[in-house]
């Protein structure tokens, strides 16, 4: 016969903002008063998650969180080169980027992707005209280590920011 446990389970409830402070066992449950949501304790996040599935989580970044010194672009891939472990928390299963690149030169290229399996989950941009900024948001998946594969085709961008204004946990 398989062990069998007994939970003695918890419900609070409170504004939204205030679950922070409570910590949770599996089993628990915790209600938003102000925003409508209910959340459950997640032993593996030692986090409260939505009963939704994958939560989206808005991030407003007062500066770009890497910048074209971050950077080495010589027309090679950079394995794990890019660490967003700091804007990312664990367990982020996928983040909003915004990419924006200038040059001084028409056609430069640069690329991120989560890593060297899931090529197909690589996004980009091309500087049109030269001394022109380029801008493009995506959804990249986000391994758990949250390192991603950067490359870059010029050896001197004018500007290259990177951003996360958003991710799912």
């Amino acid at each position: 016969m398989a062990d069998v446990k007994v939970l003695a389970r918890k419900h609070y409830s409170g504004a939204d903002a205030d679950k922070a402070d409570v910590t949770g066992v599996i089993g628990d449950t915790y209600a938003g008063n102000d925003s409508g949501k209910f959340y459950y304790w997640n032993d593996a996040l030692s986090a409260w998650k939505t009963g939704l599935g994958y939560e989206y989580v808005e991030r407003r970044a007062p500066a770009s969180d890497k910048q074209v010194g971050d950077f080495t672009t010589d027309g090679t891939w950079k394995v794990n080169g890019l660490n967003l472990s700091g804007p990312l928390p664990v367990g982020t299963k996928a983040a909003i980027i915004r990419l924006l690149a200038k040059d001084d030169a028409a056609g430069s290229e640069f690329e991120i992707r989560p890593n060297g399996v899931d090529v197909n989950n690589m996004h980009g941009l091309f500087t049109q005209v030269a001394n022109i900024s380029v801008e493009k948001d995506f959804i990249i998946p986000v391994d758990p280590d949250r390192l991603f594969d950067y490359y870059g085709t010029n050896l001197v961008f004018i500007t290259i920011d990177v951003t996360v204004v958003g991710y799912f946990i």
